[in-house]
């Protein structure tokens, strides 16, 4: 009985200790993934270059942003939030995922009224007649 008792007593830990052992090495990989710069297409390095270029921000903020599961048109208006109303980039994000609102809610709270036309006034374009290929003289 005693011996019986041993045994299983025996094979419980060492039933414990590997799945401990499991556990460990899949979260050593998962943090091992997550550490890794994931590696861009061409076409995620293009608008990366081309949201770094229009928006005057680094590249490297932008692919931090993206690390957070953000997507493109998401990283765009929190940054575009962010220079409109002099606010820290990261306050934007944060108030954006723990409020789970839409970004034009987000930017009222900011004090910037009108997310959409912001779209539309990125520093990088040049708003002259000339510019316009379809504007009229």
């Amino acid at each position: 009985m005693m011996r019986r008792l041993y045994v299983e007593t025996l094979a419980c830990l060492l039933a414990f200790s590997l799945a401990s052992s499991v556990a460990a090495q899949n979260k050593t990989g998962q943090q091992k993934r997550m550490e890794e710069p994931q590696m861009l297409t061409d076409g995620e390095q293009r608008i990366v270059q081309r949201l770094s270029t229009h928006l005057r921000i680094d590249p490297d903020t932008i692919l931090a942003l993206r690390t957070r599961s953000l997507g493109w048109g998401d990283i765009e208006l929190a940054i575009l939030i962010s220079q409109q109303s002099n606010t820290p980039l990261e306050n934007v994000v944060s108030r954006w995922a723990a409020t789970n609102q839409n970004w034009s809610s987000v930017g009222s709270h900011f004090g910037v009224q009108d997310v959409e036309a912001l779209k539309e006034m990125r520093p990088d374009q040049d708003r002259t007649p000339e510019a316009d290929p379809d504007a009229t003289p």
